[in-house]
């Protein structure tokens, strides 16, 4: 546009914005594109905005999804991603596991916010038998505090304006935000059979490629209304891929979703 870019004060000093909803960071470079599905004004405040986000730094794969295997030998993970880069815009626990040798991995878990940037949690535990207070790595502001309960597992981020975010422990997922006043906007999961790689992959190595997910399909907001997010999941040559989400709320879609798989060499 004519008016080119410019610099938001009230955002982070580091985002180069422009008049298309996406923006630049100038620490990291990745480019961040966000679009509104649905907005919900809420009770004394507590409004409900569901977004979809890219990021370019998400949709370069450098780390191995998370996942936690149960008793029953099916893996299970965080359906953080509807797509290469692409993730709903609100805040998320991404656990992950980070290749520090050629034959050995790491846990990592990072605290990502809406606007894409993530910081690593130095002090996290699993086995912790009291609340443990957790350090982001180079995050400067004090308006915040990340807390893992010991009872739940969960982690809670609690702002200086009384408001908290739950995290489920395991898998990191939003579970609710809940304000000063006790207002509470909650979400839901369900699982579902999912598996990447060739139809040879999953014949002959299915522990490896075939997974649960833990998808988000219902939040009900301050007001009590009800969204439900659909996915339709068909099984190509690729593997079980989600190939379309639809926002809902009172049978009506606000939002219809469709995913393409784009060979890596275009881009």
């Amino acid at each position: 546009t004519d008016e080119g870019f410019r610099v938001e004060p009230v955002a982070s000093v580091y985002n180069v914005l422009n008049n298309n909803n996406d923006y630049v960071s100038q620490a990291t470079g990745a480019l961040t594109y966000e679009k509104n599905l649905l907005s919900l004004p809420g009770v004394n405040g507590l409004d409900l905005n569901i977004s979809v986000r890219y990021n370019s730094d998400d949709a370069v794969i450098t780390k191995n999804e998370f996942g936690v295997e149960t008793l029953d030998n099916v893996r299970k993970t965080n359906f953080n991603k509807i797509a290469t880069g692409w993730s709903f815009g609100f805040p998320t626990i991404i656990k992950s596991d980070v290749k520090n040798s050629y034959w050995s991995w790491q846990k990592e878990t990072h605290l990502q916010f809406p606007d894409g940037s993530a910081y690593k949690i130095k002090n996290d535990d699993d086995y912790l038998t009291q609340d443990l207070s957790l350090t982001l790595e180079q995050y400067k502001l004090s308006e915040m505090s990340l807390t893992r309960k010991a009872e739940s597992k969960n982690y809670e981020l609690l702002y200086t304006d009384g408001t908290v975010y739950t995290f489920d422990g395991t898998f990191g997922n939003l579970i609710q935000i809940k304000d000063r006043f006790g207002n509470e906007i909650n979400f839901d999961y369900e699982e579902y059979n999912y598996y990447r790689g060739s139809f040879l992959d999953y014949i002959f190595r299915p522990s490896y490629y075939e997974a649960t997910i833990k998808a988000l399909t219902k939040i009900t907001d301050s007001a009590g209304r009800v969204i439900n997010i659909d996915y339709d999941i068909k099984t190509t040559s690729q593997g079980k891929e989600v190939k379309g989400i639809q926002v809902k709320m009172n049978d009506i879609v606000y939002a219809d979703l469709k995913t393409k798989r784009i060979p890596a060499n275009e881009g």
